[in-house]
């Protein structure tokens, strides 16, 4: 009777909003922002305040379901098991009349028991059966129906916190805590009990390993680490469990006890590591930034030559692969139809996955791929050589950012840091009772002759917020590059703004320029340099292009041969 005492107060709180609620809101808005009594003491400012939260105050039928929902689906599987306690008996001495097991006063086939009987099937069939059909419909609907807000607000606490392709997991979840009832409440024997059980969450661990349900590895992992636990523990129980005619616990080998401890412990020390992880991946962020770059530059290439490829060749090419690397392939033909075209990968429920970013349920198919790269390439004239003069404006950005630094602060602040290092080495070999060999005075002036990418975004963020605004980023550019004209700045602004800000950061600045482009100090990637300038040029894209194109080749040309020299 609890949950449905709870369910009819989230109606009648919604009801009462709805047809009084809204006004009186309504009317504490108007009256916090019109009356100006409200803002001339103390106490009537936070009168005010009080008002202007009150009208804030919003109850909405999706947050009523949402609500509702939620204990409903915390109170099924406890009800389910209560409702079954009718059904199971322990036999009397006597055999002809058992009693029921969880209350032993009540016999079986009595007038108690026929009294309520009635309401454990009710119990079951609504709490346990309709339950469970109900978040089975929604599973089922959500994929055509996510990308509503109102869906997803509606059944939150159903679709919530799982990855996009693994949506149904809080229906796994209800029906391993329905079996799980099932199983202690039907099963007798307590070594049975422990078997069973154990072979319950081994499964759940089998799908666990399989599906990964969680968004993040360290949330798989200690989800999974305490299911692992459990199938230690529960073998071990069943150990301990007193056989028919023992009254005592039995003793185990020391060994077991060793073995249960560290399994009991294990999962807080995984669960404790995962929470380390967040601030680890904080500290590596700029590299994490800088690999998804050069990642996403060696997808990039990779589609190009697979585009270039006839289909008999990536038919040969496909069915030479073995079952899992084909499983992998069309794992990412998925994610990549999902999550950036916003198509269902396919028309089967078991190919679908959440997709809240789109604005209706598009399957990819042929056909769809078909008119989305029509449209690409013909309407909006793409080109998929486009990526190249991408690469080679950011080399051609990097490059001039470089020789306008070495020009302006060459020879102002380099000498002063070589001075200083200098020192530094000196102190220390004199510490260690050494002399300042040749290498290490050759050191304090080579080194600092590269400029680094961090001098640069010190050049240009002047006001030291380690963040850089768009007015600041493309003035700075323009004064430290000399032949960078302002549109050119801005682009490159909104390629480093990867979160949409208004800011570049250091991790939007690493990432794009050492991500894209080549270090134009380093020897060894004058080559790569050159490859990137003549594959800039081999299409043209545009006359304005074309001729920043041969400026780019000239330039990387040059600085190849004084390189060289």
């Amino acid at each position: 009777i609890l949950p449905f005492l709870l369910v009819l107060t989230f109606t009648f709180n919604y009801l009462a909003f709805r047809v009084v609620g809204a006004r009186v809101v309504l009317r504490l808005q108007a009256q916090s922002t019109r009356d100006r009594w409200l803002r001339g003491k103390c106490h009537d400012r936070l009168l005010g305040k009080l008002f202007g939260l009150l009208g804030s105050i919003r109850i909405t039928f999706n947050k009523t379901v949402n609500s509702i929902g939620t204990i409903l689906a915390g109170f099924c599987i406890g009800i389910t098991s209560s409702c079954l306690a009718v059904f199971i008996f322990y036999p009397h001495p006597h055999g002809k009349v058992g009693s029921v097991r969880r209350f032993p006063s009540v016999l079986a086939y009595s007038s108690e028991w026929w009294a309520a009987l009635p309401m454990s099937i009710i119990g079951f069939v609504f709490y346990c059966i309709g339950i469970l059909t109900f978040a089975i419909w929604v599973c089922m609907r959500a994929p055509r129906f996510a990308h509503l807000p109102s869906y997803r607000v509606r059944y939150y606490f159903l679709l919530d916190g799982y990855r996009p392709e693994c949506w149904w997991w809080g229906v796994v979840l209800l029906v391993r805590g329905l079996c799980l009832n099932l199983l202690m409440a039907c099963i007798e024997s307590l070594q049975l009990m422990c078997v069973c059980i154990t072979i319950l969450f081994v499964t759940f661990t089998c799908l666990k390993f399989k599906f990964r349900p969680w968004p993040k590895r360290s949330m798989n992992a200690a989800d999974t680490m305490c299911t692992v636990s459990m199938c230690i523990l529960l073998p071990a129980m069943a150990l301990r469990v007193p056989a028919r005619g023992e009254s005592s616990i039995r003793t185990i080998d020391q060994e077991i006890g060793v073995v249960e401890l560290v399994a009991l412990l294990l999962p807080f020390v995984v669960t404790f590591v995962c929470l380390l992880i967040p601030l680890f991946e904080f500290s590596k962020a700029s590299q994490t930034a800088r690999a998804n770059m050069k990642l996403t530059t060696r997808l990039s290439i990779l589609m190009m030559l697979l585009s270039r490829r006839d289909a008999p060749d990536l038919f040969g090419f496909v069915a030479g692969l073995d079952d899992e690397d084909q499983r992998a392939i069309e794992r990412a033909l998925h994610v990549i139809t999902s999550c950036w075209l916003k198509m269902q990968p396919g028309s089967r429920l078991w190919h679908q996955r959440i997709i809240p970013e789109g604005e209706t349920m598009v399957v990819a198919s042929e056909l769809a791929l078909a008119q989305k790269l029509e449209h690409d390439a013909l309407l909006e004239g793409k080109s998929d050589w486009l990526v190249w003069h991408q690469r080679a404006f950011v080399q051609y950005t990097r490059d001039s950012l470089i020789e306008g630094f070495k020009k302006r602060f060459g020879s102002i602040v380099q000498p002063s840091e070589h001075q200083s290092r200098r020192r530094e080495l000196a102190r220390r070999a004199k510490e260690s009772a050494q002399s300042l060999n040749l290498d290490q005075m050759v050191a304090c002036y080579t080194q600092r002759d590269q400029v680094s990418l961090k001098d640069l975004f010190f050049a240009l963020d002047r006001a030291g917020h380690a963040s850089i605004s768009k007015e600041e980023f493309v003035s700075n550019c323009c004064q430290l590059a000399q032949f960078l004209r302002e549109d050119e700045a801005k682009e490159l602004f909104r390629m480093m703004d990867m979160d949409g800000q208004g800011v570049v950061t250091w991790h939007g600045f690493v990432s794009v320029f050492d991500g894209l482009a080549f270090d134009p100090q380093d020897p060894r990637q004058a080559g790569a340099r050159g490859m990137l300038a003549r594959m800039a040029t081999r299409h043209e894209h545009t006359i304005s292009r074309q001729h920043r194109s041969r400026e780019i080749e000239k330039m990387l040309a040059r600085r190849a041969i004084g390189m060289s020299s």
